[in-house]
This record gives structure tokens, C-alpha cells and sequence, in this order.
């Protein structure tokens, strides 16, 4: 996409909210199952979404620009608790 110079943004979504998208926004969806939850990993191209969801950082390094708020809380935690000097995968969990 970067050779194209296409903009992308990319939505983690619940299947229905497929529906409300705009006929304007070219997209291409991803089908996944999380927690026992189906959802759509959405790539926008050269639109801005005018839905709310989970922001998804393709290109990112870093687990909190990937993971749901409530898996990321408990990263976190484990992190702090069993691995305060960050030795285990150093620099790809903020905490």
C-alpha cells in the first residue's frame, strides 16, 4: 500500500457494524474470533472511518497498540507483578 501512496486505517468491529459503513469507504476485512467473540479486523482505504472501534496498529511492535483493553489491563498486571525488569520480551509491553 506504502508503493501506492493509498492511506489506510485499520478498526477492530463487531460483525454487525459492517452494515453501517458508508458505500464511499473501499475496505477489506479480516474475520476473527477472540474470547470466544467473532469480529472484524477492518482495513479502511483512503477513507476516514465514521465508526468507533478497536484501533489496530498493523505495523506496531508494541503489544498495547494490538491488544483489547481488558487483555492488555491484565498483560499489565502479570508484567508488574512477575516481570518488573522487563526480561522477558524487553520493550514490547509499555507498563
Amino acid at each position: 500500500m506504502n508503493k501506492m501512496k493509498v492511506s489506510y486505517t485499520s478498526l477492530d468491529l463487531p460483525l454487525y457494524r459492517l452494515y453501517e459503513l458508508d458505500d464511499e469507504c473501499m475496505i477489506d476485512a479480516e474475520l476473527s474470533k477472540s474470547q470466544g467473540i467473532m469480529f472484524s479486523h477492518t482495513y479502511f482505504l483512503d477513507c476516514t472511518p465514521k465508526l468507533e472501534g478497536f484501533k489496530f496498529d498493523l505495523h506496531s511492535v508494541l503489544i498495547n497498540d494490538r491488544a483489547e483493553e481488558n487483555r492488555l489491563s491484565k498483560m499489565i498486571e502479570f508484567k508488574r507483578r512477575y516481570d518488573p525488569e522487563d526480561l522477558m520480551n524487553p520493550g514490547k509491553l509499555l507498563f
